[in-house]
């Protein structure tokens, strides 16, 4: 009996070398699980933060691309502006250059017309007096040919600053 006894307590503290070694390894078991486990989150942590830190990049760029498009159309907007002005403020001082300019060269026409003389007489019905010229600066022979040649009535050659005129009747318009 007591070598059955020494059997058995043999057998059970097999048994229970048994289970402690089955309990051992689940223990293991789990660990790795858990660790594995662990592996797999720190890689999708990291992953996700890769994520992340790229659309946030791209945010960061787009952000970046759309605040230079705006500045680049603020500075467009700014020049068409400013070149606006410039030819509002270019054009209005041409307004009164030619303000300024019209009067001073109504006296000067003013003065031209009181130093024309007068046509020869009245026209013919249905024509005019108007001048011809300047035919050259130093003698009357040029003006005098070209006076000949006239097919209506003609003025005799008179001197103006510019050269020489003459008057000749032509169609009234």
């Amino acid at each position: 009996m007591i070598a059955t006894l020494a059997c058995a307590s043999l057998l059970l503290a097999g048994c229970g070398d048994d289970k402690e070694a089955k309990q051992e390894r689940r223990i293991q078991e789990q660990e790795a699980s858990i660790s594995s486990m662990q592996s797999e989150a720190a890689e999708a942590s990291a992953s996700a933060s890769r994520e992340a830190e790229a659309a946030s990049e791209s945010r960061a760029s787009e952000s970046s691309r759309a605040a230079a498009s705006r500045s680049l159309e603020a500075d467009i907007e700014s020049r068409e502006r400013e070149a606006s002005r410039s030819r509002a403020a270019a054009s209005e001082s041409a307004s009164r250059s030619q303000q300024y300019e019209e009067p001073q060269q109504e006296p000067a026409q003013q003065e031209a017309a009181a130093d024309w003389p007068s046509p020869p007489g009245p026209p013919a019905q249905g024509f005019e007096w108007h001048p011809f010229g300047p035919y050259g600066t130093g003698t009357a022979s040029n003006c005098i040919q070209v006076s000949e040649q006239w097919p209506a009535a003609y003025s005799e050659c008179f001197r103006m600053p510019d050269g020489w005129y003459f008057y000749g009747q032509r169609q009234a318009l």
